[in-house]
């Protein structure tokens, strides 16, 4: 870029130069980190999926009812099907429904 300034190179040029560069370089570090980065690991309520945890409160998915103690944090939590899942059994996180973990009784 400064060898096309010296040589009298247009201020377009520059700019495209410029640009381009900075456009391989974010490519470039995009890849490195997607590419060759071992330690990646999920963070936040993704973390909570394959988890497990307790009911602490009656789990009924037609009323949409029902709470989960899960790495010590309380959630609300629903269950597939129609039957409900009873205080103090132990569960399994699914899938994170918005606000609401799916959950399953988890087999002993």
């Amino acid at each position: 870029m400064l060898l096309v300034s010296i040589k009298g190179g247009d201020f377009v040029i520059q700019f495209i130069m410029i640009f381009g560069f900075t456009f391989l370089v974010i490519i470039f570090m995009l890849w490195l980190n997607t590419n060759h980065n071992p330690n990646i690991m999920n963070t936040n309520t993704a973390s909570l999926v394959g988890k497990d945890g307790i009911v602490i409160e009656e789990i009924n998915p037609i009323e949409s009812t029902g709470q989960v103690k899960v790495s010590g944090e309380t959630w609300s939590a629903t269950c597939n099907g129609t039957s409900t899942i009873t205080k103090n059994i132990l569960i399994k996180v699914l899938e994170i429904n918005g606000v609401k973990l799916l959950v399953e009784p988890k087999a002993n």
